[in-house]
């Protein structure tokens, strides 16, 4: 849109197409500039401190404070675990700095691989933010939050942040509702689950979808941490396998070019990606024996009166508006993997045309 607009400016003013562009190439460097201002600023003297949880998650706690609206997120950098990478998170607190992050592959992986053989270590960061158009919820009259698993670092700095403010914004009422597999995962946000049992407008939920399957629930805790071991195991080996592709294309090119590369040298290197994989393989074990240790022995400090199951989100969201005033804002926020938020129902339009007599 805006190359369109671009364009159009110089079709019909060509005379100050060159002023057009001077202003908008200014306008750029501009911007770049106060970015990487930022970003020195925020990675001058910056660390984090990062801690294993259990269910495969990392915690991260950076030193210095940033202004922010709850909900928004972040990008981090550290060198230690991808030096030139840089990952969005949505920030999990609603005043200090801190991310809570869930392993997949790639970075967040290698960080809770990191985490759990370096517990509690302060490394060098960078973080460049906040981003996001998080609406201002202390706006709304009723609030209704859903959250799944890992996004429920959308919901707690927007409830917390609300519960606070309790008394000084328009907000009367919150339904929040976290669903979670395992009841292990309380302890991402102890603190803020045992703030918010005294909220008087917040009312926080848990559902554990674990607690109705008939496999899940009938698992010791040995079984659930060796059920989570495995799956850091398939995690490590979908890694091991992308990065073991990527070898591959390059050892094949690098053989194009030197046809008359010896036996022993094909020898050697066949020995040294032994020994590679055979390191990398004592290190898995190592870490799953750690995240077990781990997941056996974290429990949530806090009490909470988890449901079993799933909500009924169209019930919940009903009853809201059912008891709703006819002046009220009744608002919906969720965050979760994208298949759990598809929107499925009808579209409504509502047009309206008011007139009066003079």
């Amino acid at each position: 849109m805006f190359v369109l607009v671009v364009v159009f400016l110089g079709l019909h003013h060509p005379e100050k197409y060159n002023q057009i562009l001077y202003a908008i190439g200014a306008f750029w460097c501009f911007d770049r500039l106060l970015r990487t201002l930022r970003s020195l600023y925020y990675s001058w003297n910056t660390t984090v401190t990062i801690t294993p949880l259990p269910g495969l998650a990392t915690k991260l706690v950076f030193n210095k404070p940033m202004s922010f609206t709850p909900g928004s997120h972040a990008f981090v950098r550290i060198p230690a675990i991808r030096w030139f990478q840089s990952h969005p998170f949505t920030i999990s607190s609603a005043s200090n700095v801190e991310f809570v992050v869930r392993a997949q592959t790639g970075f967040t992986f290698d960080l809770h691989t990191y985490s759990i053989q370096h517990p509690r270590s302060v490394l060098r960061a960078a973080i460049d933010g906040p981003y996001g158009a998080v609406p201002d919820f202390k706006l709304v009259n009723k609030l209704v939050l859903f959250a799944g698993g890992s996004g429920a670092a959308f919901l707690f700095p927007i409830a917390m942040d609300i519960a606070r403010n309790a008394g000084r914004c328009t907000v009367t009422q919150v339904e929040a509702i976290w669903v979670i597999k395992d009841e292990r995962q309380l302890t991402w946000y102890e603190d803020e689950l045992e703030a918010l049992k005294h909220s008087a407008i917040v009312n926080m939920s848990v559902y554990i979808t674990s607690s109705t399957d008939p496999i899940a629930t009938s698992q010791t805790l040995e079984g659930k941490t060796e059920q989570e071991a495995e799956a850091r195991r398939s995690l490590y080996l979908e890694q091991d396998a992308h990065h073991h592709h990527h070898h591959h294309h390059h050892h094949h090119h690098h053989h194009h070019h030197h046809h008359q590369a010896s036996y022993t040298a094909s020898s050697l290197a066949s020995g040294k990606d032994l020994a590679a994989a055979a390191a990398k393989e004592k290190d898995l074990e190592a870490g799953l024996a750690k995240e077990i240790k781990l997941s056996a022995s974290t429990r949530a400090r806090v009490k909470v009166n988890s449901k079993p199951g799933r909500p009924d989100i169209t019930a919940i969201v009903g009853t809201i508006a059912k008891g709703a005033q006819p002046n009220d804002v009744v608002a919906v926020g969720a965050c979760g993997l994208a298949d759990n938020i598809t929107l499925t129902g009808p579209s409504i339009t509502l047009h309206c045309e008011q007139f009066g007599w003079g």
